[in-house]
């Protein structure tokens, strides 16, 4: 039988979108009416009764809180889905006491994630409102509690001999699950909180589903839950969101935080206890990649990850010493934010991760080091270790801490470079570093700062110890032999790169100056 649908938003192109997101028809609905602000929509519904109302939150006139509330005094069994651009949790949280089915986020939205969420809809009456108020009695269950925590944490635990082991194993025709939860803005624990949330999941998802509880190490909590099995993969798939999406809410709701939940794969055999927990870790930790406050399936990531394009990064890498060398700091901060936010952003490998961190982090403590510069200018500390970067959770941080270092990092260059020339040749040398594989040379410079080649030609040579034609060779040259060990570019593709017009006096100027030719660099590869 077909449902009815109201969709109320203040943006009419929100209202269409989401009226072409699916063939609502061709899954049993019919949007039958649409209003612009809470008071429309009431009149509206009074009119038609539509079967479920999707509301954005923030409107005029009357919001979508409070047309809920409005409707709950007419209908407390009317079914909502709140639909806002708003990811703000103390929203999410008075529309869960107010019994909403879901809170989308209109931003993150797809197709996939409304139909699951409408599928899994039950229209019965006598479903009682969810998540309105929390049970006062609280379920003293901590045996089990320290018994998944055993297992999960002390490889010496005997699964088999354990009274969870005991009672899952009963339960035939069932699949299980681990979930990690970290609650985002909540850093202590209590086992009467932790009490309080196994009692309300039981209480919610009832006998046919649940699981038990612990807390671990880290702010961490592990559900491990099962579900009855179904021949139909695509229902197993709603149970278990419904089963994960029940556990979020309670979890926000008690808890006053904003979660993010690791999924792991569904499993038949509770022996493999341990290899779900550790598929659910890994998926929270894609939150690093993907951001906070979401919830991630560990199947779904392991087959949206891409291949690692090393070569690619590598590059990205080379680009990013390059700009460090010039002290270009717009080309520092794009390369380091393109980095971040671009390539690693798409490949969601964790420990590729760690590996560029260490790269960039090595290259600060290093070029510290190289320029005589003391860590706590950089670091705000004497001592420092790649450990400092564990605090960093997302690569959004990971990305502005980077920038932060090494703009630091070239001031400093920069403060200590005024003790060796003079304010008008810094600027000099700095307009070369950042145009030398351009045609640049004596003249044209001259014009750049409107001094007269000659007097420039004779200043220049008195602080920096050679001429600019020279300071500009050697620049090319340097930049040169940093691509030939650095990247797999063809010899003719380095020479445009940086700033050379002719292969053959490129090749003759490197020999001179190197004492090889560039091929003999790049096999050999010397270190200076």
């Amino acid at each position: 039988m077909t449902k009815t649908i109201m969709i109320v938003d203040d943006e009419r192109p929100a209202r269409e979108l989401l009226k072409m997101t699916l063939d609502w028809q061709s899954i049993g609905f019919d949007i039958v009416c649409e209003a612009s602000d809470g008071e429309e929509a009431l009149k509206l519904y009074k009119l038609f009764r539509p079967d479920l109302i999707i509301t954005d939150i923030q409107m005029p006139i009357m919001d979508g809180l409070e047309l809920i509330q409005e409707i709950r005094k007419l209908d407390s069994y009317q079914k909502f889905i709140i639909l806002s651009c708003h990811e703000n949790f103390s929203y999410a949280k008075k529309a869960l006491k107010l019994g909403v089915l879901d809170y989308l986020i209109k931003d993150a939205l797809n197709k996939d994630d409304l139909y699951t969420v409408l599928h899994s809809i039950s229209f019965s009456q006598s479903e009682t409102v969810p998540m309105v108020s929390i049970p006062q009695t609280m379920a003293k269950d901590q045996g089990k509690n320290n018994t998944l925590n055993s297992i999960l944490t002390d490889e010496n635990t005997v699964i088999e001999s354990t009274e969870i082991f005991k009672e899952y194993i009963t339960k035939t025709n069932y699949d299980y699950f681990c979930c990690i939860i970290k609650p985002e803005e909540r850093d202590f624990f209590s086992s009467d909180l932790l009490n309080e949330v196994q009692n309300h999941i039981s209480s919610v998802l009832g006998c046919h589903y649940g699981g038990t509880i612990c807390h671990i190490k880290n702010n961490l909590f592990a559900v491990l839950s099962y579900l009855p099995v179904s021949a139909s993969e695509f229902d197993m798939m709603n149970k278990r969101f419904e089963i994960v999406k029940c556990i979020r809410l309670v979890f926000e709701q008690i808890i006053g935080s904003q979660v993010s939940i690791g999924i792991s794969q569904n499993s038949k055999d509770l022996l493999q206890i341990r290899r779900v927990f550790t598929q659910a870790k890994q998926a929270l930790s894609y939150r690093t990649f993907l951001g906070t406050g979401k919830i991630l399936y560990y199947d779904a990531l392991q087959n949206n990850s891409r291949i690692i394009q090393a070569d690619l990064l590598n590059k990205r890498i080379v680009s990013i010493k390059s700009a460090l060398k010039d002290k270009n700091l717009p080309i520092l901060k794009h390369e380091i934010s393109h980095l971040y936010k671009k390539e690693l952003q798409g490949m969601l490998q964790y420990n590729y991760l760690q590996h560029i961190n260490s790269i960039l982090f090595g290259l600060l403590t290093t070029s510290c080091q190289e320029e005589t510069i003391d860590f706590k200018t950089i670091f705000d500390t004497d001592t420092i270790a790649l450990t400092i970067l564990d605090k960093l959770e997302t690569l959004d941080d990971m990305c502005a801490w980077f920038i932060i270092k090494f703009t630091a990092l070239v001031s400093a260059i920069e403060q200590k470079e005024c003790t060796f020339y003079s304010l008008r040749i810094r600027r000099i040398i700095n307009y070369i570093h950042k145009n030398y594989n351009k045609d640049i040379s004596l003249d044209n410079i001259a014009d750049e700062f409107d001094i007269h080649k000659v007097y420039l030609a004779r200043i220049f040579k008195e602080e920096a110890g050679q001429s600019v034609n020279e300071y500009i060779r050697n620049l090319r040259i340097e930049r040169a032999k940093e691509l030939l060990r650095n990247t797999n570019d063809r010899i003719n593709e380095i020479v445009y790169k940086i700033g050379f017009n002719n292969p053959q006096s490129f090749y003759m100027l490197f020999k001179k100056y190197v004492g090889v030719n560039p091929n003999e660099f790049r096999d050999n590869k010397p270190s200076s």
